[in-house]
């Protein structure tokens, strides 16, 4: 837990650039541990808060762990993102379908 502070703590500290953040939330995935992953891309987008790739990755973290409104959120705010390729926004208005289609 202490080695996961240290590391956020410098992901915040230093201009990281968007591939590291989502390398390293690759690697909190690859453990099983999405809440880390979430915590790394949350901390990104406090440095970088119109990172389309962050954002859209929140998303599909938040939906693998059922939190489908928090989800809701990050796809939204890349479909709405000016700045953000047009391959993002397409996957982001696809989940939002999909998550629009699985309320009962």
């Amino acid at each position: 837990m202490r080695l996961r502070s240290l590391f956020l703590a410098l992901l915040v500290a230093t201009p990281a650039v968007a591939e590291e953040a989502l390398s390293a939330a690759r690697r909190f995935e690859a453990r099983q541990d999405p809440e880390g992953a979430i915590a790394v891309l949350e901390r990104r987008l406090i440095a970088a808060p119109g990172d389309a790739g962050a954002q859209l990755k929140l998303g599909q973290l938040y939906e693998s762990i059922r939190s489908e409104k928090a989800a809701r959120v990050y796809y939204a705010t890349v479909a709405r993102n000016d700045a953000a390729p047009a391959s993002l926004k397409r996957v982001a208005l696809d989940r939002l379908r999909i998550i629009d289609r699985s309320k009962p």
